[in-house]
Order: structure tokens, then C-alpha cells, then sequence
């Protein structure tokens, strides 16, 4: 009877160490979720403001300035490649090739500005993401 006993607290010690160790790694786990999560917040309230900016920005475009920035898009000079680079960026959110012919049709999208209004940044694809 004794040595049962024995054996039964030494079970008993042996796994109320395994639930210590596993609990720590839990509560390890659980603080570096609420650190990622926090930080993603942090992301989010820094960009939340430029998100809101462009998106009115988009909305005051005029259509003849859409037109104006594939003829823009055309020339030799460092605006140039800028205009390209953010239509190629466009064309990556949109979901289509990412160069400038297809950035010029995109510009010529009489749906375009509505588009990137409604383009919905909560669901963004992984596709999109990893390009």
C-alpha cells in the first residue's frame, strides 16, 4: 500500500510538472499573440489615415487627370516613374499584369475610380500580399 501511494504521488508530481511546463508555454504563447496583436493595431492606426487620405484623393480625381496620367505615364522623366509604379501597384490590387500597357487600360476604366473607392482592404487576397 505504501509504495502504491509512493508511486501514485510521484505520478501525480511527475504530470502537475508537465501541466506547469505546458501551461508556461501557453501563457508564452498567449503573450506574444496579444504583442503581435497590439502591434498589428499600432500598423493599422498609422496607415488607417493614409488609407482614408487617398481614398478622398481618388474621389476628387477628375477624369481628364486620369486621362492626362496615361499620357503623363509616357515620357522620360522621373514623374514617369512614379506614375508607372504606383499604377503598377494599382494593377496588383486590382488583380491584373502589373505593367504599364495594362496600367494604361485600367486608366482608360471609366469604373476606375469607383473601383479603388469600394476596393475592399479587409479581404485582401494572398496573392495579392505576397506580390
Amino acid at each position: 500500500m505504501h509504495n502504491r501511494l509512493a508511486q501514485e504521488r510521484m505520478n501525480l508530481d511527475k504530470a502537475s510538472k508537465a501541466f506547469r511546463r505546458k501551461e508556461l508555454a501557453a501563457r508564452k504563447k498567449s503573450d506574444e499573440t496579444q504583442e503581435l496583436a497590439a502591434d498589428a493595431h499600432r500598423n493599422l492606426e498609422h496607415a488607417l489615415p493614409s488609407w482614408d487620405a487617398a481614398i478622398m484623393a481618388v474621389a476628387e480625381l477628375d477624369r481628364t487627370e486620369l486621362v492626362e496620367l496615361k499620357t503623363k505615364g509616357s515620357g522620360a522623366s522621373a514623374n514617369v516613374e512614379i506614375i508607372q509604379q504606383v499604377m503598377e501597384a494599382v494593377c496588383v490590387l486590382l488583380g491584373t499584369k502589373a505593367d504599364w500597357t495594362t496600367a494604361k487600360a485600367v486608366l482608360a476604366d471609366p469604373q476606375l475610380q469607383q473601383r479603388l473607392i469600394d476596393y475592399d482592404k479587409d479581404n485582401i487576397s494572398e496573392q495579392v500580399k505576397i506580390r
